[in-house]
């Protein structure tokens, strides 16, 4: 398996044939194949290999409570007080190895004082060492310093090779403030760690439960009906488990096997949470008629995402609360044909400019209603960007003006309203007088003047209803 470091294909992972013929991880692939003309490799698939390492989390859960994740091939349990329950120490790593043998993986596990000398004993553990997997209570530091000083995960490996220092034992005997200042303080910090003279807290993440049921046939189907008919069945215990936790779901996908060609997943969406199974074959029925099953399918998982807890109401009192519900089931079809993301509503802005009172946002950004500010008086229905106007005849505002080849002659003036700049934002704007002007012509029009402007322009900003 190979990756990109610094412009160059490098060896990730290497099996026991490779290793065998003398190439190891870290080495470039040009350096691999001209050892090994016959090679094959792999792109490294990081979102792969990271999904991995959350399954392996939550599988690893029977063994200690305390879990953490080390990317990009490690796990890190904490087993303090758990060897008694499998009889000792070894039968409790063989038990582990075990169990990840029967997944058909091949690990290197250890057993320290510390989470940093485990990684490193487990992955640069000389093969002809007196000590196995496990290291007895404070033997780590003996044991640690024949390591290389790979095993400290380090930025300095190769400035330490060019000087002659190779194993951890070598840099040990150094002055630490000597090593801090010529490589920094993160190598004598991961070596503080190593021997535990500094604590290594472990970042364990509780693991989330998914929502999920799924169902495998053993003869493909291709009925769009018998289709319909499993997501009925597999759909009514994930709606009563997210009832029976006080949870609701914003999406459902659906993941639909096929024989001849694999995996297709369907994914709908909802504007709240919901878990209503005749709601959810509503929005997934039309997704369902656009599969191709020449073949049929024969394994079926449906999944809740975006789960989040929900609370009961009565669902229809008065007109408001039927506007709302007919609200939500449109933005939800509106949503699963067009996507939610190219559905905006308008949302306050703390602003006292008028042309930012306003903006939008999209649907599923915030689902918690917004509190909009009292009215402020003299606004128009409309607001836009100001266009300027050509002056008949001057006046304050002018008495006669042409805008869009229209000539307008001023009837009745309110105003002006001052508003200053929003100093602290990046385009704070310019210093405007506003005037609400009625026409003779009958249109109500929203003025702008520019006070500080050479020639004072005016333009026109809004049109009132």
């Amino acid at each position: 398996m190979t990756r990109e470091v610094k412009g160059a294909q490098r060896l990730v992972v290497a099996n026991a044939l490779a290793s065998e013929a003398g190439l190891v991880p870290g080495q470039s692939l040009a350096d691999a194949r001209a050892i090994y003309p016959d090679l094959l490799t792999e792109p490294q698939n990081a979102v792969r290999d990271g999904l991995l390492l959350s399954a392996l989390r939550r599988w690893a859960d029977q063994f200690s409570p305390k879990v953490e994740v080390t990317p990009p091939d490690a796990l890190i349990l904490d087993v303090s007080g758990m060897a008694h329950l499998y009889r000792g120490e070894a039968a409790m790593m063989d038990a582990i190895c075990d169990s990840l043998t029967d997944l058909h993986m091949t690990v290197r596990c250890a057993l320290a004082d510390t989470p940093m000398a485990a990684r490193a004993w487990a992955r640069f553990r000389p093969a002809n060492h007196p000590y196995s997997a496990i290291l007895p209570a404070g033997q780590a530091i003996a044991a640690c310093d024949a390591l290389p000083v790979e095993a400290l995960e380090t930025d300095a490996t190769e400035a330490l090779h060019l000087l002659g220092l190779r194993t951890i034992g070598a840099l040990r005997g150094k002055p630490s403030a000597e090593l801090a200042r010529r490589f920094g303080l993160h190598l004598t910090d991961a070596i503080d760690r190593l021997i535990g003279r500094r604590p290594e807290p472990m970042r364990a993440e509780t693991p989330t439960r998914p929502f999920a049921t799924r169902m495998t046939l053993p003869d493909p189907i291709g009925l769009i009906d018998d289709v319909l008919s499993i997501l009925e069945r597999i759909a009514t215990p994930l709606m009563a488990r997210l009832e029976k936790d006080g949870l609701g779901a914003l999406g459902f996908t659906l993941a639909v096997t096929c024989p001849d060609k694999g995996s297709q997943s369907l994914h709908v969406g909802f504007s709240r949470p919901m878990r209503e199974t005749r709601a959810l074959i509503r929005q997934m029925r039309p997704k369902i008629d656009t599969l191709n099953l020449p073949f049929g399918a024969d394994r079926f998982r449906l999944e809740a995402t975006g789960v989040q807890p929900i609370q009961t109401r009565q669902i229809h009192l008065g007109s408001e609360a039927v506007i709302e519900d007919a609200m939500e089931r449109l933005v939800t079809i509106v949503g699963n044909r067009l996507g939610f993301d190219r559905i905006r509503r308008p949302a306050p802005s703390p602003s006292h400019r008028a042309e930012l009172e306003c903006n939008s946002e999209e649907i599923a950004d915030n689902d918690t209603a917004h509190v909009w500010p009292a009215p402020r008086p003299y606004r128009p229905l409309q607001i836009f960007e100001p266009e300027y106007l050509h002056v008949l005849d001057e006046g304050r505002p002018p008495a006669r003006f042409e805008w869009r080849r229209q000539a307008y002659r001023t009837r009745r003036v309110q105003g002006p309203e001052r508003v200053a700049p929003q100093w602290w934002a990046d385009h704070p704007g310019r210093l405007s007088d506003y005037y609400t002007v009625t026409t003779e012509e009958g249109p109500t029009l929203w003025l702008r003047r520019l006070p500080m402007a050479a020639d004072q322009e005016w333009s026109v900003a809004g049109l009132y209803a």
